[in-house]
């Protein structure tokens, strides 16, 4: 549905893929949690970005996970949700005025039993 009523916007999910962060932007990917559920992260920028994951639970508590404010190597680490919410994962490279960055990625989710 969201992405008929808006066809030019471009979702990242789960799975394997590449999201390119545009110069003073960022990306960011919501995943769906539940309590126990393990979202698992493998990251290769092409460049400096800014990374940081979050949960934001149901109850309105916000909890980071992970800051990185130079990433510029492979990232890769996963977190175990504490509640059901929402995972967000974000690249942010708007400290950069011009020059994009292309961050390729595998998200897993693996959900508890």
């Amino acid at each position: 549905e969201a992405r008929r009523a808006c066809p030019g916007t471009i979702t990242y999910g789960l799975g394997k893929g590449s999201a390119v962060v545009p110069a003073w932007g960022k990306v960011e990917v919501n995943i769906p949690v539940k309590k126990g559920n393990v979202v698992k992260w493998d990251l290769a920028p092409d460049g400096q970005l800014v990374f940081h994951a979050n949960c934001y639970g149901v109850d309105g508590d916000a909890a980071i996970i992970k800051f990185k404010p130079e990433m510029v190597e492979n990232e890769k680490d996963e977190f175990e949700a504490s509640q059901d919410g929402i995972a967000n994962l974000v690249f942010d490279n708007s400290s950069a005025w011009l020059t994009k960055r292309l961050v390729e990625y595998d998200i897993q989710l693996v959900e508890h039993k």
